[in-house]
């Protein structure tokens, strides 16, 4: 609203702006996170076509890492016994240990279960 009474003062058809003194409410935003039984039914969902779906969701489990940085995941930045990621948000370097398990399920084992022909982790490649 503020920016229509600017306009209007800047075309002269207000002398006032009636909003300029006041505050715009903050808006706390509220997170949701998924639950481990939920994140597994969307798990059962998912077909045999959409394998490298069921892959990224593990990934992100394991690693909590944002989408946009499961999808830029490479072979090569796998070694010397860690996932070596830059964010792509924050571009901050982390260093991923392959043997990090959560629910009994680790990051190296949802890696061994991935086809190594692409150069990325996660492709929609019928080879995987």
């Amino acid at each position: 609203m503020n920016d229509i009474f600017k306009e209007a003062l800047y075309t002269d058809t207000i002398k006032i702006n009636p909003v300029s003194q006041t505050k715009t409410p903050k808006i706390k935003i509220q997170r949701a996170r998924l639950s481990l039984n939920d994140f597994n039914i969307i798990l059962k969902l998912i077909n045999d076509d959409n394998h490298w779906l069921n892959h990224a969701m593990k990934l992100a489990l394991v690693t909590g890492q944002r989408v946009s940085d499961i999808s830029k995941m490479k072979w090569e930045d796998i070694h010397d016994g860690k996932l070596w990621i830059v964010q792509q948000k924050t571009e901050t370097k982390i260093a991923i240990p392959l043997d990090l398990e959560i629910e009994s399920t680790k990051l190296c084992n949802i890696l061994k279960n991935i086809n190594h022909e692409a150069n990325f982790v996660i492709t929609k490649n019928k080879l995987q």
